[in-house]
């Protein structure tokens, strides 16, 4: 077959254009989304990931038929499908202040009857936000092929292709943990200044989510050190606790008082490393045994004070007193 001498000329278009021919079109495009991974934490940004696919009737191939307007050579080339989704672009947005989206609109290309992308969107969930499930929507943004014009020679066809905007709003709901959160449970032993001690201290997971492999260690600072490294103390489920000895030293001549203790806690959440600082207030003061011993002394000496002061009362000369005569 020889080649035809005729030019093709194409004008692409997206307002309507009235012809001399045409085309009908089958299987639209139609954009579903499903999220793949809806989860973020509080105060920690995350991803959500969401496949969108053309849901366009596959078997229906959505072909446009140009018949016999054009000569044979161009008959089987230009089938054009149009069940695409053309130029997609996507937009993941909040309906609550408490999550806050960190990526603006995504370009997903175009997608063919049945094909599929995966999008990832970053959003953070604001400390004040409270664990649960979150409405969201993804507004999704297309072209469509809508129709086909031919006129002029059919030997030299002008073809004008014409395309509509498609949007759609997809509802999306995501879910918002707290995670585990590690906490330092309040210490009622005493700290003596300049002594070194055994404390058992209690840590907790007051989240919704497990920590493993946690490890934790002193914070050395004012007024109190430790030369204790890192102690394993396993996986903690949510509202478990688990206790951890360690020496640690109150520095000399520390006032009486309360002062914060501080450690630092190393976990695994999903296999991703975790670290964080937790603290608990201790209190430097007299041991409690100490306490205990002064109570009845003190006790004892408000007694033979008070019997002192009877004493002295009872002692004192009563004045009498006598009726003047008128």
């Amino acid at each position: 077959m020889t080649p035809h001498r005729g030019t093709f000329r194409f004008i692409l278009m997206i307002v309507a254009i009235v012809g001399i021919c045409h085309a009908s079109t089958a299987g639209e495009p139609h954009l579903a989304a499903s999220l793949i991974n809806g989860t973020l934490q509080t105060e920690k940004p995350g991803t959500i990931w969401i496949e969108i696919k053309n849901d366009a009737n596959a078997s229906e191939a959505g072909l446009v038929e140009l018949g016999n307007r054009l000569p044979p050579l161009f008959e089987e080339s230009l089938e054009i499908n149009a069940s695409e989704a053309i130029g997609i672009s996507a937009e993941l947005m909040s309906k609550d202040s408490q999550i806050r989206m960190l990526s603006g609109p995504q370009l997903a290309g175009s997608l063919g009857a049945g094909d599929t992308r995966t999008l990832e969107f970053n959003a953070l969930a604001e400390v004040f936000a409270e664990p649960g499930v979150y409405p969201m929507d993804l507004n999704l943004a297309c072209q469509r092929l809508s129709n086909i014009t031919i006129s002029g020679d059919p030997e030299q066809p002008d073809i004008s292709f014409q395309y509509q905007n498609v949007t759609e709003s997809v509802p999306v709901n995501i879910n918002v943990i707290s995670g585990p959160r590690i906490y330092v449970e309040n210490h009622g032993e005493s700290f003596l200044p300049g002594e070194e001690s055994a404390h058992n201290i209690v840590f907790s997971n007051k989240g919704d989510i497990s920590a493993e492999d946690i490890h934790v260690k002193v914070l050395n600072g004012t007024p109190f050190r430790s030369g204790d490294g890192f102690k394993a103390i396993g996986t903690l489920e949510p509202g478990a606790s688990t206790s951890a000895k360690f020496e640690i030293e109150t520095e000399n001549e520390t006032a009486l008082g309360e002062y914060a203790l501080q450690f630092d806690v190393v976990y695994q959440q999903g296999g991703v490393l975790q670290n964080e600082e937790v603290v608990t207030i201790a209190a430097v003061g007299m041991p409690s045994e100490l306490n205990s011993m002064m109570l009845p002394v003190a006790g004892l000496l408000i007694i033979v004070l008070g019997a002192h002061l009877g004493s002295k009362m009872s002692s004192r000369p009563m004045r009498n007193r006598q009726k003047k005569k008128w």
